[in-house]
C-alpha cells in the first residue's frame, strides 16, 4: 500500500512538473497581437503650419508644436490653443549648407548638412559636411562633427549622415572617420552633456557599411553589412562595449524603444515580412507579428510588409507598402492600433520623428487634391 502510494505521489509530481512546464511555455510563447480601432480625433497641423514653406519638427508640449521655416531658417513654436507663435532660435552655422536630415527629442534639435548642389544617394559627396545640435532651451548651437583635412576633396563617397537619432542625451549616426590611419565607415556617438564625440564601431574596409543606428538611454543598435550579409550589433554607452546579437532571421530594418529592439525580416519575393522583438531584460527574441496576424483589409495586398518603421517610447508605427493604412503596435499591451478611422485621404508618407507618441502623417484627398497633415497622440489608455 505504501509502495503504491509512493508511486502515485511520484507520478503526480511528474504530471505537475510537466503541466507547469507547458503552462510556462504557453506564458512565454509569442501570441499574435490583437487589433483594435484607434478612434481618438486627430488635430490637423496644416491649419497651423504652412507645410509648403516649413517643416514640422515635433511637439514642445501637448499644446505647442515646433516647425522650421525654409526661408529664414528660424525654429518657431505655435500654441495650438491661441495660435500664438514664438521665435526660438535661428539655425546659423559656419557652413550654412543644405539640411539633409534631422531629429528632435527633449528640446534638442540635431541635423546634418552639406553644400552639395544636389543631394543624391550614390552621386553626392557631402561637400563641406557637418553635424550640429541646437539646444532650444538656451539657443546654443553646438558643432558635433564634420569635414576635416583627411577627407579628400575629390572622392566617390558621401561621408555626411543621411539619418540621425537623438534621445536627449546622445546623438548617434552612421558616417565616416578619417585620420592618419585612413578613412573608414563608422558608427559615432556624441554626448550632448559633455560635448564628446566617440567612435562606437568602425568597418574594416570601405566595402563594409552600416545601417541607420537607433539610440535609447543605454544602448545603440545598428545593422552592419559585409560580405557575409547583415549582422545586428548593440553598443552599451556606459560600458563602451559592443555585442553582436543573432536574430532569428536576417533583418532589413531596426529601431530601439525603451526596453526592446524591433526588427523587420529581410524582404523576399512572394513572402510576408515578420516583425521581431528583442527583450533586453530577458535577452530573448519573439516573433510578434507575421502573416498569421490578420491586419490588412481585403482590399489591400495580403503580403505583409512594413514601411517607415519608427518608435516612440514603447510604441512602434509603420504602414503597408501597398494600400492605404496606418498602424501602431503597443508593445506593453501587445495590441495593434488601427488608425484607419483617422485617415480620410491617400497617405503619402509618415512624418519623422514619431516624437513623444505624437504621430503625424501626410495625406491627399484624391478628389480635390487637397493635402493635409493630421496629428494624433497615441495612448495605451485610449
Amino acid at each position: 500500500m505504501k509502495k503504491n502510494l509512493a508511486i502515485s505521489c511520484i507520478l503526480l509530481a511528474v504530471v505537475t512538473i510537466f503541466s507547469l512546464y507547458f503552462y510556462q511555455e504557453r506564458e512565454t510563447k509569442s501570441l499574435p497581437a490583437s487589433i483594435e480601432p484607434y478612434t481618438e480625433t486627430a488635430v490637423i497641423l496644416s491649419d497651423y503650419i504652412d507645410f509648403e514653406k516649413s517643416i514640422y519638427i515635433g511637439h514642445k508640449s501637448d499644446h505647442e508644436i515646433l516647425y522650421k521655416n525654409y526661408a529664414d531658417n528660424y525654429i518657431r513654436s505655435v500654441d495650438l490653443n491661441t495660435q500664438e507663435q514664438q521665435e526660438l532660435i535661428k539655425l546659423d552655422t559656419q557652413t550654412n549648407g543644405t539640411m539633409t536630415t534631422f531629429d528632435y527629442k527633449d528640446n534638442w534639435f540635431v541635423w546634418s548638412e552639406s553644400q552639395d548642389a544636389e543631394l543624391r544617394v550614390g552621386s553626392s559627396i557631402g561637400e563641406n559636411w557637418a553635424v550640429y545640435a541646437a539646444d532650444l532651451r538656451t539657443g546654443e548651437i553646438i558643432f558635433v562633427d564634420g569635414e576635416n583635412d583627411f577627407f579628400p576633396k575629390t572622392r566617390n563617397f558621401d561621408p555626411h549622415p543621411w539619418s540621425l537619432s537623438v534621445n536627449g542625451s546622445f546623438v548617434v549616426y552612421a558616417s565616416y572617420t578619417a585620420n592618419e590611419d585612413g578613412i573608414y565607415p563608422a558608427i559615432k556617438i556624441y554626448d550632448l552633456n559633455n560635448h564628446k564625440l566617440e567612435i562606437a564601431d568602425t568597418a574594416d574596409s570601405m566595402q563594409t557599411t552600416f545601417g541607420s543606428p537607433s539610440v535609447n538611454d543605454k544602448n545603440v543598435v545598428y545593422l552592419k553589412y559585409d560580405s557575409n550579409g547583415s549582422s545586428l550589433w548593440t553598443y552599451d554607452i556606459e560600458k563602451h562595449k559592443r555585442m553582436c546579437i543573432e536574430p532569428p532571421e536576417p533583418l532589413q530594418e531596426i529601431c530601439i524603444t525603451n526596453s526592446f529592439i524591433i526588427g523587420v525580416s529581410e524582404w523576399q519575393p512572394q513572402k510576408s515580412e515578420s516583425l521581431y522583438c528583442y527583450d533586453f531584460a530577458h535577452k530573448k527574441w519573439s516573433k510578434q507579428i507575421d502573416a498569421t496576424t490578420k491586419l490588412y483589409p481585403n482590399n489591400i495586398d495580403s503580403t505583409l510588409e512594413f514601411a517607415e518603421l519608427q518608435s516612440s517610447n514603447d510604441f512602434i508605427t509603420w504602414r503597408p507598402i501597398t494600400g492605404n493604412a496606418l498602424y501602431v503596435w503597443d508593445i506593453t499591451t501587445n495590441k495593434v492600433l488601427d488608425l484607419s478611422e483617422n485617415v480620410s485621404g491617400l497617405i503619402d508618407y509618415v512624418l519623422y520623428p514619431f516624437d513623444e507618441d505624437y504621430l503625424v502623417w501626410c495625406e491627399t484627398n484624391t478628389q480635390t487634391q487637397e493635402t493635409k497633415y493630421p496629428c494624433i497622440k497615441i495612448s495605451s489608455e485610449s
